[in-house]
Formats: C-alpha cells, structure tokens, sequence
C-alpha cells in the first residue's frame, strides 16, 4: 500500500526531493505516494513539479490522515530544521529520502528526514543526525558526524572523524582536512579548504575570483 508523502516548500529544492521520491519508488526502495507541496509563501494552487500546493505546512498537515510523512525540501537550514519540528509535534513522521544511486554504508547512522542526493558517500560509522541534506556528489568519510539540520552541498567532501555542527553549510566543493570541527551554524564557503577548526558561528571562505590575464583581441 503506497504511503502518502508531502513535500514542504514549493522553491527550486522541492524538484529534486520530487526526483529522487520517484528514484526509490522505480528502485522498489519505498512506495512513496506523492500527495502535493506546503508552503508558507507560495499561493495555494500553484504548482511545480508536477505537483500542487495545497497551503502552508502546518495548515496542511491538520488535513492529512493518520501515516503521513513529510521532507522538507528547503535550503535554509533554520527554516527546515523549525518546520520539521513543527509538523512532527502534529503527528506526521519524516521522511528520509536516500538515492539508489548513492553509497550508504551498512553501519552508518542516517537519522530521520535527511536528503541523500545522487552519487553521495557515506562511509563506515559515519553519523548523519535528523534533517541533514547531503546533496549529490558530496562525501562524508568515516567516522563523521553530521549534525541535525546541517548541510553539505554538491561535492562537499568532509574526510574522516570530522565533526559539522547542527545547522552548519558547507558550500559546492569545501573540503574539511581529517579530524576538523565545524562549529553549529558555522559555514565553509564553495571551493574553501578547511586546514583547522571553524568556531560556531564563523563563515570561513576564500577570496572571490578575480581577473589575472586578458588575452588581446587579434584584428
């Protein structure tokens, strides 16, 4: 028996929560049944993906029968991490949604509501605790913990007894050097190698690109 799953928020993420939904009903690792979007911003009605919104979260979820799930499908760590405490406190379980394609090992710890992109790693006693989103391509080595409600973005590589605090980003290709801690809420910008600890709080970025050499232009 299909069992009904919403999507929360209705932005560019809701597609590819949608996507990798439909992944592990063709891969016969769930049967999800996809039942619509919530939004706080988006209008009732509008779609995307297929799918429509049907109003804001806490709204929605009063409407919903007994042994429905929800995934948040939303970026901003704070507002996924508020969301999904909310609708747990009004009875709906989260899902966690993990690629077929992606490479989970059988003593990891994946908690509830996590996002497991295309092509992920997670290696050997590696902890992913409640709402962390792994996005595609992103690695987390052995014996890591990440934590509730952080996020690795595409090819984000935490290598081994790492430690990313609740709520922390790590930006498309950051690298954390072995046995590095990334403070709660702490950010590691895009193509930002973490050589040492990153406090709470902290962004921890490289300098931005910028012109070196501009070939003339032959007449």
């Amino acid at each position: 028996m299909p069992t009904p799953l919403l999507i929360v928020g209705a932005g560019g993420f809701c597609l590819e929560a949608i996507w990798l939904a439909k992944a592990m009903n063709d891969a016969d690792m769930a049967n999800w049944e996809l039942v619509g979007l919530a939004d706080e911003q988006v209008a009732s009605g509008e779609s995307m993906g297929g799918l429509k919104v049907l109003g804001a979260p806490t709204e929605v979820a009063a409407t919903l029968p007994d042994g429905t799930y929800f995934h948040v499908a939303i970026g901003n760590n704070e507002v996924r991490l508020r969301l999904a405490e909310s609708l747990i406190a009004q009875g709906l379980t989260p899902a966690t949604l993990v690629s077929p394609k992606a490479e989970v090992a059988s003593n990891a710890q994946v908690g509830a509501g996590c996002f497991i992109g295309h092509f992920a790693s997670v290696a050997p006693e590696a902890v992913i605790e409640d709402q962390a989103l792994i996005n595609v391509h992103a690695v987390v080595g052995h014996e890591a913990q990440i934590g509730a409600g952080a996020q690795l973005c595409p090819g984000a590589v935490v290598t081994g007894r790492c430690r990313v605090g609740k709520g922390a980003f790590l930006g498309s290709n950051a690298v954390l050097q072995p046995c590095i801690s990334i403070g709660d809420w702490a950010r590691v910008s895009a193509n930002t190698f973490a050589a040492g600890d990153v406090e709470p709080g902290v962004t921890l970025a490289t300098m931005p690109g910028r012109p070196v050499f501009a070939r003339k232009r032959q007449r």
